[in-house]
């Protein structure tokens, strides 16, 4: 039994890693890159009827669309302050939509070209899922400044390739912003190609 308990943590704990992340979510705001965003965004997984509505301030406003996801087999990893979540894996077309959070945040990601999980997770077509503002994935930098507006494009640390545009509903320098919430909002890119978009709730 207690072999089944260690292969099960080092499964989960092999997932978290396994999750795609690129940069901190809170980085780009904190160092003055993400430009204001006065609207939220959310994440829709299919066409039915969002059965019902969603306050920005809930941490899961961002998968409000995504029934399919709140639904999915949860996990859990870290000690002191538990990381938990929920995944999905589309392993047709590699891409991957995950919730994940701790405390006063969460982030909801969903990546293109990611190689399978280390354990059994949900799965979907994940071919579909875009944002309720218009953000799918392989758009160009243009696209994704049309739909939400200027914003500077900024590397990443320890990555080599990727550029990133990232958005914020918190209002002001990142020394005096006049709202103790809000969302941030992330776009990836390589070779020109948007591959990466993170919603983030923190406080």
């Amino acid at each position: 039994m207690h072999r089944l308990l260690v292969a099960v943590a080092l499964a989960i704990s092999a997932l978290g890693g396994w999750l795609p992340r690129v940069g901190q979510g809170f980085d780009p705001q904190s160092h003055g890159q993400a430009s204001w965003a006065p609207k939220y965004d959310y994440f829709i997984c299919s066409r039915t009827p969002i059965p019902s509505t969603t306050p920005f301030a809930n941490f899961d406003y961002a998968v409000r669309g995504c029934p399919n996801l709140l639904e999915a087999n949860s996990f859990a990893y870290g000690s002191t302050e538990p990381i938990r979540g929920r995944v999905l894996y589309d392993p047709t077309h590699k891409l991957v939509l995950y919730q994940e959070g701790c405390c006063a945040w969460r982030s909801a990601v969903l990546a293109s070209g990611i190689a399978p999980p280390p354990k059994k997770v949900g799965s979907a077509d994940l071919s579909a899922v875009r944002t309720q503002r218009g953000v799918s994935l392989g758009m160009t930098p243009a696209q994704i400044v049309a739909i939400y507006g200027k914003a500077k494009p900024h590397g990443v640390p320890g990555t080599s390739g990727i550029t990133m545009l990232s958005y914020t509903t918190m209002h002001g320098s990142p020394s005096s912003v006049t709202n103790a919430c809000g969302q941030f909002q992330n776009f990836a890119f390589r070779n020109n190609k948007l591959y990466y978009i993170e919603l983030l709730a923190g406080c």
